[in-house]
């Protein structure tokens, strides 16, 4: 999968909503990965069995889509039934620097603020405690913000490395839109990686060594929903809504298999098509029904209830040896808004974009 590496103690952000989870390496290994992200586009592949996805969503690009069933609703607290499925939150999951938008300039990653940008186009950040910088934070539909993150808990002390190192926390911590900490809680096991994939109202999905847990919020109590042999292989990026795990493999990224969490069982598959050759970045829309992709160098592919109505260049996506990330969201079933975020010194740029889902 996606690394969403930074450095512990003198924490720098960076998933994805996509690297690997700590707690399968030492505090060493935390810093060298921060390093090799200032360095290069988050795109290099870790197994499930030892990583978490720095990108999330779903999308079909172009051609050889076969049907798969149709999702239940993500289970989220604005959602009722009858009623339209809620905007998505657009959180800026690699910023890490100075970046102007609209106007805006903030700095973000790390120990800072984490970036949020408004179906408005407005920026606006956020201060979220209880670790040393975030790998993943996903925003609720009532507000909350859930993340996960390190947190060394002796700086500057000097311990021996590994998988086993002392002093080391992964704090799970869901935050409301004021900023007050509603849970924080450790839930590292030593030698073992974890990273968080999605959450709800009542749940953070976290992928472990044994495959996708859900992991209640209130109890803290985890649930095995799809076993890491069923999904065989290593994993590059995946998404999940509602009962639906859509995840795009190393082995064969642009073959994209579906499963169906309440059973842990396959349910169906995707092939992007013949025009793609990896991919970066995914998002289901909250009902399941709407799929967006970014894969290759700067192209999104949008479908629709199974049927791909769009795939196309990014405007204004420019790679270059520091290559951007991308960060999508679905404004309304209909069409998928997105922004670019630069890697690189100084103050950065972000470009919005919207695309047209049919």
């Amino acid at each position: 999968m996606n690394e969403i590496p930074h450095d512990v103690g003198a924490a720098v952000r960076a998933v994805a909503a996509e690297g690997p989870g700590y707690g399968g390496e030492g505090l060493e290994g935390v810093a060298r990965r921060a390093r090799r992200r200032r360095a290069r586009q988050v795109t290099a592949a870790c197994t499930a069995a030892a990583a978490a996805v720095a990108v999330v969503g779903f999308v079909a690009a172009s051609g050889g889509l076969r049907p798969v069933p149709r999702p239940a609703p993500l289970p989220a607290a604005a959602a009722t039934a009858g009623s339209p499925a809620p905007s998505q939150r657009l959180l800026l999951a690699d910023a890490a620097g100075r970046y102007r938008v609209n106007g805006q300039t903030a700095t973000l990653g790390g120990d800072q603020r984490i970036g949020e940008l408004g179906a408005d186009g407005r920026l606006t950040t956020h201060a979220v405690h209880g670790a040393d910088g975030w790998d993943r934070a996903i925003g609720l539909p009532d507000g909350r913000i859930v993340a996960l993150g390190p947190h060394d808990t002796a700086p500057g002390s000097h311990r021996p490395d590994g998988p086993g190192v002392t002093g080391l926390e992964i704090n799970l911590v869901v935050a409301t839109a004021s900023g007050d900490i509603q849970i924080k809680r450790d839930v590292r096991r030593p030698g073992a990686p974890v990273s968080l994939l999605a959450a709800d109202a009542t749940s953070a999905y976290l992928w472990r060594p044994a495959g996708l847990v859900g992991h209640d919020l209130s109890s803290g109590r985890e649930r095995l929903l799809v076993p890491e042999p069923t999904i065989g292989g290593e994993v590059q990026a995946a998404d999940l809504a509602g009962r639906r795990l859509v995840v795009s493999r190393a082995a064969d990224p642009c073959s994209l298999l579906v499963f169906d969490t309440a059973g842990g069982r396959p349910a169906g598959s995707v092939d992007v098509g013949k025009d793609c050759h990896f991919v970066n970045g995914l998002r289901l829309s909250p009902d399941g029904s709407g799929l967006a992709i970014v894969h290759d160098d700067g192209m999104i592919a949008v479908a629709r209830d199974g049927r791909v109505v769009a795939d196309r260049p990014i405007p204004g996506f420019a790679a270059g040896k520091q290559a951007p990330s991308v960060d999508l969201a679905w404004r309304d079933p209909r069409t998928v808004r997105g922004v670019i975020v630069p890697i690189g010194p100084g103050t950065q740029r972000l470009t919005t974009f919207t695309v047209d889902a049919g």
